[in-house]
């Protein structure tokens, strides 16, 4: 990205006019040109809005660069309690969707089906699933502060999904 007093902020490398001379988009791989003409570099500081609610913007510039940078507000703990459940929810359903029909067709499967039956391995791991999921959901409850609701980390990692049927 770049930044110009002149022509504003822009994500592309675009003509411009400077000194009475048109420059094409090349010209942006030429520093020399740039800063004569006052265009410089711009990075944007994102706020992690996982968190954290946008605030007001400010620039600053600095070593021939902007930065652009935002106000972080942190989220209500009920706001974030909420989002979080939501997220971990939507992860457990995500995670076990790929499975549910091997555990709702078991009878199915048991009946119809010679030499299959279902994995046992991965009754386990759909256990593991919801004790992870029972766990997450409990200490956003338990979280009282915008800080120990940050501390919970990302959404669970567990090892990969084991086969659905194995032989009988």
């Amino acid at each position: 990205m770049w930044h110009s007093d002149t022509l504003g902020s822009f994500t592309r490398p675009i003509s411009f006019i400077f000194n009475n001379l048109k420059y094409g988009p090349s010209a942006f791989r030429i520093p020399e040109v740039l800063a004569n003409a006052t265009i410089f570099p711009m990075r944007v500081e994102p706020i992690d809005n996982r968190y954290y609610v946008q605030g007001d913007e400010s620039r600053t510039f600095s070593d021939g660069e902007w930065v652009v940078s935002f106000e972080s507000i942190e989220k209500s703990v009920d706001e974030l309690k909420s989002e979080l459940s939501s997220e971990t929810l939507r992860w457990h359903n995500s995670t076990l969707a790929s499975t549910d029909s091997f555990i709702l067709r078991e009878p199915e499967i048991s009946e119809y089906m010679v030499n299959k039956a279902v994995n046992p391995a991965l009754k386990v791991w759909r256990a593991e699933v919801y004790i992870a999921t029972e766990s997450r959901l409990i200490a956003i409850e338990s979280a009282s502060t915008h800080k120990e609701l940050m501390d919970i980390g990302p959404l669970p990692e567990l090892d990969g999904q084991p086969v659905g049927l194995v032989a009988d």
